[in-house]
């Protein structure tokens, strides 16, 4: 590991087996339990099981109110929220909660009327709140040059559209989007304005799925639309917008990269499910996830997981067998086979030369060397709940296969809790606030999902009355997240309207446009080119130029081998263009001293930017 990442090194060996444990050993548990037990269970012991959830409900969030989760995201005052004071802020979950409580069973009947204009003009309005807040995270080279999050993101992109092959060339931390891209911008070109444009568009397309997954799976409105501001204030960090600095929290890696193609197969799914999943929806299905686990491993794992544990509980406990067993083969071969041409087309793209083993090499980095990992919480957690969502959903989807009464809401609470879970051991390891904000969304939609399925079971005295305590949490973190976004909306619109005037306009007094001038400018020949400066992607796709050797852009050099190795390929090959940041790479002292040995500093920046060329060229020159 490079000297300046050390201090981030923490492994945690032990927890992340022991989650990953819990996490692979859940489906069969709960599996066994439900076929063992719960086909013995009469009705009536359902029913008194049931009365006990609004007890466990209260027991498990009320000790999370010592988390900084609530003040920092929801009200941005980690330190002065209530007083700071644990008991101070426990009282008022549960002053607040009893007053929840007291307008659901007061007002019941008024509150969840179920009204055909009332969701459309909620769906309406989502849909201008979703187009807009994707529309804010357009962004100028100018505007995020020299982001750590973007150059990782954007790295890929810059070398594809320069000829490189992923897994030959160089890495890729989030994923082989940029090869799925390839055929386009290879032939285009590409800057940052115009993917931010295309990443803008795939976040609200992304956002657009989930708000038509959360019409299709929520009847009632009241719930429908606190379910949709939740995930609009969480989806895309606009939490971040509304209480931080718009620049620089947009986390692309995320919304859209790892959210793109989940979001599309929960959507998709609840829209084929009306069509009895056969074999057609169920190839659609299967070719999405195939497809986002080449985009972005990470994320496409859970996806595809759901959608097999769905096949396969379809397969055991369904009818008729046949088209279920087709169905689960479907759902198994075709993400094998949409794999299989990737790889074929990789390998003749790479000339034979594709090194598999990178495809996880951040991964082992991360979770190998533990870097910049963070346990959960020893003490109740927002993170446990999430985490309890998740199981409460395996069994809740499980349950319902087993008795053979699945429903749309069964099952997308299945697919959600596997898709969670898969998302939730991904990122178990940073245990941060920010980084739950990423992962809770899919536990948001099962909360509002069982929230809505309890109102509509006690609308129609399948269920007591009582039931209504169980979701009362879920009214308290929906109407907390929903206020602070209605209230946020004003400074919205000032970010958004500032936010796109800056990204169309060209500022020439920017460090960005200096930077990418004095490359164009020495680099005009088009010659073999390695920029090691800051903002090196948008340089590099600014400038049409690709890297002459290979290997991981510097926002995602992280081991000292990948340094050695850059500095012995500029040695071998004399590399005719080579731009080093004066502040980040010394040439003087360290191992980037070993370049002077075969080259001379040529001319610097009035930024800092170094530019060297070999000492033969020179004397030619």
């Amino acid at each position: 590991m490079l000297e300046n990442w050390q201090n981030y090194l923490l492994p945690e060996p032990v927890e992340r087996a022991a989650f990953v444990a819990a996490v692979l050993s859940a489906v069969p548990i709960i599996l066994v339990c439900a076929m063992t037990v719960v086909r013995q269970a009469q009705p009536p012991e359902y029913k008194k099981l049931l009365l006990l959830l609004p007890v466990a409900a209260f027991i498990a969030v009320i000790p999370t109110t010592r988390s900084t989760f609530l003040p920092d995201i929801l009200f941005n005052d980690p330190k002065t929220y209530i007083g700071g004071s644990v008991w101070a802020q426990c009282g008022a979950y549960i002053l607040f909660s009893a007053l929840i409580a007291v307008i659901l069973f007061a007002a019941f009947d008024k509150l969840f009327i179920s009204s055909k204009a009332a969701r459309i003009a909620i769906l309406l309005v989502s849909a201008v709140l979703a187009l807009f807040i994707g529309v804010i995270r357009v962004r100028s080279a100018a505007m995020i040059y020299n982001d750590i999050h973007f150059e990782a993101v954007f790295y890929s992109i810059s070398q594809v559209a320069a000829g490189r092959t992923i897994l030959v060339d160089l890495p890729a931390q989030y994923g082989l989007y940029a090869e799925l891209l390839g055929p386009v911008i290879s032939r285009t070109g590409v800057t940052v304005l115009g993917f931010t444009i295309f990443l803008s568009a795939l976040q609200i397309i992304a956002v657009t799925a989930l708000i038509m997954f959360a019409a299709k799976t929520i009847r009632t409105p009241l719930i429908l639309a606190l379910a949709i501001l939740t995930l609009l204030f969480f989806i895309g960090n606009t939490w971040m917008l509304l209480w931080r600095n718009p620049i620089r929290v947009e986390y692309f890696q995320v919304w859209p990269i790892r959210l793109f193609f989940p979001a599309i197969l929960v959507a998709c799914f609840a829209l084929f499910y009306r069509q009895r999943m056969g074999h057609g929806p169920m190839l659609c299905l299967s070719a999405i996830a195939g497809i986002g686990l080449i985009w972005n491993f990470d994320w496409g794992i859970p996806a595809l997981g759901g959608i097999v544990l769905y096949a396969l509980l379809q397969c055991l406990f369904g009818r008729p067998v046949q088209r279920n067993l087709i169905n689960l083969t479907i759902v198994i071969l075709v993400p094998i086979l949409i794999c299989m041409v990737f790889a074929v087309y990789l390998t003749i793209k790479g000339d034979n030369h594709v090194n598999w083993a990178m495809l996880l090499k951040y991964q082992s980095i991360f979770y190998g060397f533990g870097f910049g990992m963070l346990p959960v919480p020893r003490r109740p957690d927002p993170w446990m709940i999430v985490f309890g969502l998740y199981i409460y959903g395996l069994v809740v989807g499980i349950i319902a296969q087993v008795c053979r009464r699945p429903n749309l809401t069964s099952d997308s609470v299945l697919l959600l809790s596997v898709l969670g879970l898969g998302i939730f051991a991904y990122y178990q390891g940073r245990s941060h606030e920010v980084v739950l904000s990423f992962v809770l969304w899919p536990a948001a939609l099962i909360a509002f999902i069982l929230a809505d399925n309890a109102v509509r079971a006690v609308k129609l005295k399948v269920l007591p009355k009582t039931m209504l305590l169980a979701t009362v949490p879920t009214f308290v973190f929906g109407l907390t997240a929903s206020t602070a976004l209605i209230l946020g909306i004003p400074r919205l619109a000032t970010i958004g309207m500032t936010m796109l005037s800056t990204a169309f306009t060209v500022d020439s007094s920017s460090k960005a446009h200096a930077n990418i001038a004095f490359v164009l400018g020495k680099a005009d020949d088009g010659g073999p080119t390695v920029i090691l400066a800051q903002g090196q992607a948008a340089l590099y796709a600014e400038t049409g130029l690709g890297s002459a050797i290979s290997g991981p852009g510097i926002a995602e050099m992280l081991l000292k081998e990948d340094r050695d190795n850059l500095i012995r390929g500029l040695l071998a090959n004399k590399v005719r263009h080579v731009f080093l940041d004066q502040k980040n790479q010394n040439i003087t002292d360290g191992p980037f001293a070993l370049l002077m040995e075969k080259y001379e500093l040529a001319d610097t920046s009035p930024t800092g930017i170094l530019y060297l060329q070999p000492k033969q060229y020179q004397l030619q020159n």
